[in-house]
């Protein structure tokens, strides 16, 4: 689903040439605002786990035949951050999708 998003392939262009971070300088603890989101299945529901925050947000209820990678859960998660891009006038949100899993047993 997202390796035929147009949408999605153009906002990984726009950001992947912009070149490498500043190396953070000893001493100066300042906040780059780079971190990793995760989307999970839990007991029915879709769970983003977030590292700038204090706890899990439920981003609604999936079906039982639904899953991380279901189209209900690209609407939920990756569209809607895709959407505060848009909204936001294209403040650099710099989003990028690193991977994908399947459940480990």
């Amino acid at each position: 689903m997202l390796y035929d998003s147009v949408e999605f392939e153009e906002a990984h262009k726009a950001v992947a040439g912009l070149g490498d971070s500043l190396v953070p300088v000893d001493g100066i603890k300042e906040r780059t605002g780079q971190h990793f989101v995760a989307f999970v299945k839990v007991n029915g529901c879709l769970w983003e786990l977030k590292g700038t925050r204090q706890g899990p947000l439920d981003r609604g209820a999936l079906a039982e035949d639904e899953d991380v990678l279901s189209p209900k859960t690209f609407e939920l998660a990756i569209k809607r951050i895709m959407k505060l891009e848009r909204d936001s006038g294209g403040q650099d949100l710099r989003s990028s999708c690193i991977a994908l899993a399947p459940r480990t047993k």
